[in-house]
């Protein structure tokens, strides 16, 4: 059963990568592929929100600790542990649009950080919940558009991701958030 689970996910992302990839759109996935690395664009967005002071330095630490979750569950447990070779190295038909990480591909590390930093930023920043939420799809979908994982990599990624974020979100943090308590009060 997983076998032809496996090889219908291996048909699916020929099929994907068969249908037009205008240059343009290949530029721009890249681009959101490389941002992606390591969660780098959703700490940056978390930095930036915190300067402007959109999310608060709870929020923040939750974003930065479902990231971390995610590099812990992702890379240090399930990709070693499945061992999935990626697309390219696996499938002699198969031409990324991009650099093979010497990484294993399942689960995908992009769509968890992606899915993880939506959960929590699209909680703790209402306003641009819609925008977190299109531009983790895009980098989830952006790795098997580039023929970097396969689709069920992404799948997996974004199942990790969501719990990673909900747990971030489900961790007690100090009810005055982080750093020394200081009174309002002046002193005589």
């Amino acid at each position: 059963m997983a076998e032809a689970l496996l090889a219908r996910d291996a048909a699916f992302l020929e099929w994907l990568l068969a249908l037009p990839h205008p240059e343009a759109l290949n530029w721009l996935v890249r681009a959101a592929s490389r941002a992606g690395i390591g969660g780098a664009i959703w700490l940056a967005a978390g930095a930036a929100l915190l300067v402007a002071r959109r999310i608060n330095w709870k929020d923040a630490g939750q974003l930065v600790l479902a990231i971390v979750m995610v590099h812990a569950v992702v890379d240090l447990a399930l990709k070693p542990w499945f061992g999935r070779v990626r697309p390219p190295l696996a499938m002699a038909e198969v031409r990324p649009l991009a650099d093979v990480p010497a990484t294993r591909s399942f689960p995908s590390g992009h769509a968890a950080n992606a899915i993880a930093a939506a959960v929590v930023l699209g909680r703790v920043w209402r306003r641009g919940r819609a925008l977190v939420w299109v531009a983790a799809a895009f980098v989830a979908v952006a790795r098997v558009y580039l023929g970097i994982h396969y689709p069920l990599d992404a799948v997996a990624g974004c199942v990790v991701g969501a719990l990673c974020g909900t747990a971030a979100l489900a961790v007690p943090w100090p009810a005055s958030g982080v750093g020394p308590r200081i009174a309002n009060t002046p002193t005589r």
